[in-house]
Order: structure tokens, then sequence, then C-alpha cells
């Protein structure tokens, strides 16, 4: 539950602190499918609505030993190059003491990240101001 409440937290910030140039589009970005079936779900989706271009954001606020970031972190790589090769970004959130535990999985997101930043206000901030120079 607690990311849920980090995407509700995420959207409404994000919504203050970009102009309205930008929307959010759910959980997808059309043409974008890891199966050539289904579109490929992420937790927060901004597109541009200029350039159609997008940002996917992934939030990973976990302690838990069962963690979501080590599912995220096999993920990253190939959605990279899925978004990179339409023109798109990836982005993501990173907190929680559990997440800061496991190096590898931090690793390999913030390898294939082209924004990485903490659940905080600058976090924020700093995301906001990557989609609007990148998006």
């Amino acid at each position: 539950d607690s990311g849920h409440i980090c995407e509700r937290i995420l959207h409404e910030r994000l919504l203050k602190l970009l102009p309205n140039t930008y929307a959010f589009s759910g959980h997808n970005i059309p043409g974008i499918s890891h199966n050539n079936k289904n579109l490929t779900s992420f937790d927060l989706v901004i597109r541009n609505k200029q350039t159609d271009k997008c940002c996917a954001v992934e939030i990973s606020f976990q302690v838990t030993t069962n963690s979501v970031i080590e599912r995220k972190a096999g993920l990253a790589k190939p959605r990279r190059k899925m978004l990179k090769d339409k023109g798109h970004k990836v982005a993501y959130i990173i907190d929680g003491a559990g997440n800061f535990q496991r190096k590898n999985a931090i690793n390999t997101i913030l390898k294939f990240s082209d924004c990485t930043v903490s659940f905080s206000d600058s976090g924020i901030q700093e995301l906001s101001d990557f989609i609007k120079d990148n998006v």
C-alpha cells in the first residue's frame, strides 16, 4: 500500500510543479509492450502533450525481504531500451531502508535510469526539472 500512497503523493506534487503542457497518462505508454500483446505497466506516466514523449516513473518504497526493488532492477534494462527506442525516458524514485540494503539492485537501476531521485521534496523537484528539460 505504501507504493500506491507514494504514487498519489507524487502525482499531486508533480501536478503542481509541471506546466499544463504535461498530462498524467495513467500507467501505460502506447506502443510500449514487453510481449507484443499487453502494454507495459508503469507506476506513473507523464506525457508532454506537445511532443507526445513520455517519462515513465517507477517507485520503490519498500522495506521487505521479498522486495519490489529486485523485480524492478530485473526489468530496468529492457524497459529502458524499449522506452529509449521510442524517444521516451524512465525515472526511478528509490526510498526506504530495505532498498539501500540491496546494493546490486540499486546499481542496476542507476545504470538503466535516465533520472533517479529519492522520495523527498528535493527529489520530486529534481524529477520535475528533469521532465521539463528532457520530455
